[in-house]
């Protein structure tokens, strides 16, 4: 909503500063065509899907690293949630490190997810 009670729907934007799951005060970035907004959240749940499971099916499993790289590719768009949960290293943005973590993951490798390696 802008200062003047217009409002206006964007899709083309990008977050940053939110971790789901870290409960308390969070302060949440939000940029789309060379503006920026912050707001100040209080996360008080845990999210409904884990870390890594961007098809929302309740498993975090290889279907989920496909649906990942669907994303970079760009055959598919994520949800607000998915944009969060394909986020597996939780540095704020979707990458091949994201596929890469959870495929480690998956194979039961000694990682963790929303950490950075």
């Amino acid at each position: 909503m802008f200062d003047t009670g217009y409002t206006e729907q964007i899709t083309n934007y990008m977050t940053s500063g939110y971790n789901a799951l870290k409960t308390g005060k969070q302060t949440i970035t939000v940029t789309s065509d060379g503006y920026t907004a912050t707001f100040e959240v209080t996360v008080i749940n845990q999210p409904a899907f884990a870390l890594g499971d961007a098809d929302r099916n309740g498993k975090t499993d290889v279907k989920d690293a496909t649906l990942i790289q669907r994303f970079l590719a760009e055959y598919e768009e994520p949800g607000d949630d998915q944009r969060w949960l394909a986020d597996a290293d939780g540095d704020g943005s979707i990458t091949i490190d994201d596929v890469t973590l959870l495929q480690m993951y998956i194979a039961e490798c000694d990682v963790t997810l929303g950490v950075q390696a």
